[in-house]
């Protein structure tokens, strides 16, 4: 299949995988000279007409999805008896990988990726769509730690061959189902995150199906002490079998998910458990106070014996506070906060505000009122800019940080796109800094060309010909027997092909007969 041109524009690169509904390859888009995935869909699904139907109906909904927690689809259709579908390439890793072996990921980065699959999903079903096969091997971690949402439009529900492990129980009993389908399967994913297994798992699907609808799943705290109290309500609540009991929609469950995500956080553990006569905790306090009465004992004999000169205090230890937390620790020990020095974050899975190192290091005696400096993390997401016109692009990039911008002129076939940018990189949400540079392409009316017929000439001349006919030339080499050593055996596109000038034309050339 490598090799193969669909639609002559799309030449399949390398096979990405095998799913439950098709084989994935990565390809060369030739017109946009971008890289995107292709979806090959097995023959015995493709051949269901019933369900092609469905899929084309929610694939040209899910191509209006913009938002930068879904990779949306950009084409589909029907070559050589084989149904394909193209969508946006994402460079990362699945969550199935990320958890491969039983992995578990830390609360807060478990619940952030939650929330950014229920915002994808608040989008989704805001447009009337159910994804339907949501599972860990469908979340993607991008290289740059954006979250992304796959598979949206596949028409899930219409083929059956959802994940067993993270399907819905009304689903797995044929009933009628909603967004709320959606939302149990993933609290599946929120659940396998926490504790590094699912709620249901055994040999076989009619196992997994019978224990899905008929057991309660055990809480994950249960399974992982470190898992907070609020987050353990919230996977349990999605969980329920009773889809009137979950929550009844993707912004209401984002909701807890990022109240959560604004406070502390107690293990569950922790908050069942009974009180103590006797603790750790008590004995660090005890053993704090006896701590704080030396070093104020130590103190006092400096001042003696040195005269009663300026008084001097330890520096605090501030990393991993929060800002404000730096500031009211400071004042506490009679020290100021001085100059704040911004870290970028590159990752989800970091958390913005937070105080990353300081200077002078914890421990060190500095005169009271004196000041210590900290590096803070700081977030920036790229603003998404796409169908704004170049100037109100770069004047949002500038108001929201950014300093580099690299504006790139593209043909457009559609007259509302002219003057207007059509693609960014980064995209929209990535988590960039304000040195970052971005790149803007903006639409120009395109010239559309005929593509002269190369076939038989030599490499030099076709591509003198094409060049000047206003095309980018691609060469590529095969042996033939009938085409002399140096000349065009074949071109794509065809010749007499209206195409847009710049669109890049691939032409073969001979090396002559095979050498044995």
């Amino acid at each position: 299949m490598e090799g193969k041109v669909l639609k002559q524009r799309y030449r399949l690169k390398e096979k990405l995988g095998a799913g439950r509904l098709a084989d994935t390859y990565s390809a060369d888009d030739m017109q946009m000279g971008t890289t995107v995935a292709v979806k090959i869909l097995y023959k015995e699904i493709a051949s269901n007409a019933a369900y092609i139907g469905k899929l084309e109906a929610e694939l040209k909904a899910a191509t209006r999805l913009e938002h930068p927690n879904i990779s949306r689809p950009l084409d589909w259709g029907w070559e050589d008896e084989l149904y394909f579908v193209v969508s946006e390439f994402v460079l990362g890793q699945s969550l199935r990988e990320v958890l491969d072996g039983g992995e578990k990921l830390p609360p807060q980065r478990a619940a952030r990726i939650t929330s950014d699959v229920c915002a994808a999903l608040q989008l989704v079903h805001g447009n009337s769509l159910i994804h339907g096969g949501i599972a860990t091997n469908n979340i993607f971690i991008t290289d740059i730690g954006e979250v992304k949402l796959m598979d949206v439009g596949m028409a899930w529900l219409a083929t059956g061959r959802g994940t067993p492990q993270f399907i819905s129980p009304e689903l797995a009993q044929g009933l009628a189902v909603d967004a709320r389908s959606d939302l149990y399967s993933l609290a599946v994913v929120l659940y396998e995150m926490l504790t590094g297994r699912v709620p249901f798992d055994a040999p076989d699907t009619q196992a997994v199906i019978y224990e899905l609808i008929n057991k309660t799943p055990e809480p994950p705290s249960s399974i992982n002490a470190a898992v907070p109290a609020v987050l353990n309500g919230v996977v349990m609540k999605a969980l329920s079998k009773d889809p009137a009991l979950r929550y009844q929609s993707a912004r209401e469950m984002n909701d807890e998910l990022q109240q959560f995500l604004g406070g502390p956080g107690v293990p569950a553990a922790a908050a069942a458990a009974p009180p103590q006569k006797k603790s750790r905790a008590a004995l660090w306090v005890v053993l704090g106070v006896l701590g704080v009465l030396i070093v104020a004992a130590i103190i006092i004999l400096i001042i003696v014996f040195t005269g009663g000169g300026q008084e001097t205090v330890q520096v605090p230890n501030l990393v991993g506070m929060t800002q404000d937390e730096a500031a009211k620790s400071l004042q506490d020990a009679g020290l100021e906060l001085g100059d704040v020095e911004d870290q970028y974050i590159t990752s989800q899975s970091q958390e913005a505000g937070m105080v990353v190192s300081q200077d002078p290091a914890a421990g060190t005696s500095l005169d009271k009122g004196s000041k210590v400096a900290v590096t803070v993390t700081a977030e920036l997401a790229m603003p998404n800019v796409i169908g704004l016109s170049q100037t109100d692009a770069v004047n949002d990039l500038k108001q929201a940080g950014v300093k580099v911008v690299e504006v790139n002129k593209t043909p457009v076939s559609q007259e509302s796109a002219v003057g207007k940018v059509v693609s960014q990189s980064p995209s929209a949400g990535s988590l960039i800094d304000p040195d970052t540079s971005v790149t803007l392409e903006v639409g120009e009316e395109t010239t559309q060309a005929v593509v002269p017929n190369v076939v038989g000439l030599t490499q030099e001349k076709a591509e003198e010909q094409l060049e000047e006919a206003g095309f980018e030339v691609q060469v590529e080499e095969a042996s033939s027997t009938e085409v002399p050593e140096g000349s065009v055996i074949q071109q794509n596109p065809a010749a007499e092909t209206e195409v847009a000038k710049g669109t890049n034309v691939t032409i073969t050339v001979s090396t002559g007969p095979p050498t044995s």
